[in-house]
């Protein structure tokens, strides 16, 4: 069975100064400000582009900014795709030997990410739509 994915609900992209990737996404590409958010791990940036966002990613501590980044300016960090249902899409997922982390909330949303080993190499976040 594969996971009921319904959109592409933003693509993260990891930074490596959030703030000059801003400016290039919103003044060089046009891409429209959307909300700030940050939490323990990351300063972050979300832009509309059409029905998908771009979210861009500063890690706030040097331990992250190595893992997630190494020595790049900026990679993409993980796809998210929006699905109506979360547990029946872990479940799909979990069928075909793919394993995710514990349920949070992001924007008000049930989400998880894949675990990478077990994904392609690729980090995927799940986000139930509203």
């Amino acid at each position: 069975m594969t996971p009921p994915l319904t959109d592409v609900d933003h693509v993260g992209i990891v930074v490596a100064d959030l703030e000059q990737a801003s400016r290039f996404l919103e003044a060089v590409l046009g891409l429209a400000p959307a909300f700030r958010a940050d939490s323990a791990q990351f300063r972050t940036a979300f832009f509309d582009c059409g029905a998908t966002r771009i979210e861009a990613l500063e890690p706030v501590d040097d331990a992250t900014r190595a893992q997630r980044l190494g020595d790049a300016g900026m990679r993409i960090d993980h796809v998210a795709f929006a699905v109506a249902d979360l547990d029946a899409a872990v479940a799909a997922l979990a069928g075909q030997g793919v394993e995710v982390t514990p349920e949070a909330v992001s924007d008000g949303r049930r989400t998880c990410w894949t675990v990478p080993a077990t994904s392609g190499g690729l980090i995927y976040q799940l986000i139930e739509s509203r």
